[in-house]
């Protein structure tokens, strides 16, 4: 509960020191609140035990993942922008480790029954992105820090379940023949 406040509190003031015209607002509003949604639906599978083998709808997963991956496009090839929403992106990476840890089997199987080459490609690009601002912005900006951590953490929680997944079904091939 108390991380919920503090976040949101974050949020407002990020909200209005970053919005300018009505089109910042929608933008930041929509993934704000689909952030919480996602974080609502992985702290209700967290209390409950399970995710039912859907870790997060795919309209969340697209939306969070273009959006965050939007800015690090954004982060990575202007120099000069230095907003950095980490704490706008905050619940949702919450939500998306969380979906990742409780199940990631059940992730897994989700992403290839939809054969979602779009989030593992925005999951790579996320990944990749959050170490490219760090390196630009370097590490003394403690900002630019939880955003390589927040975008690094996003994507790889849908790349490492897959990567585990891929290995323990290469083991069995391997050694077929001996």
């Amino acid at each position: 509960m108390i991380f919920a406040v503090c976040v949101a509190a974050r949020q407002v003031d990020f909200v209005r020191a970053a919005n300018i015209t009505w089109a910042d607002w929608t933008f930041t509003l929509l993934v704000a609140a689909t952030g919480w949604a996602a974080f609502a639906f992985a702290m209700r599978g967290l209390l409950s035990g399970s995710m039912d083998h859907r870790p997060l709808p795919r309209a969340v997963t697209l939306l969070l993942l273009a959006a965050c991956a939007y800015v690090s496009l954004g982060l990575v090839m202007d120099g000069r922008h230095r907003d950095l929403p980490v704490w706008l992106f905050l619940p949702a990476v919450v939500a998306f480790v969380a979906a990742s840890w409780m199940d990631p089997a059940g992730r897994v199987r989700t992403l290839l029954e939809r054969r979602a080459t779009e989030e593992t490609l925005l999951a790579a690009w996320l990944a990749l992105s959050g170490m490219l601002v760090l390196f630009s912005e370097g590490v003394a900006s403690r900002l630019a820090l939880g955003w390589a951590a927040s975008c690094t953490a996003l994507g790889l929680s849908l790349l490492l379940p897959l990567v585990l997944q891929s290995r323990r079904n290469q083991r069995p091939t391997q050694h077929a023949g001996r």
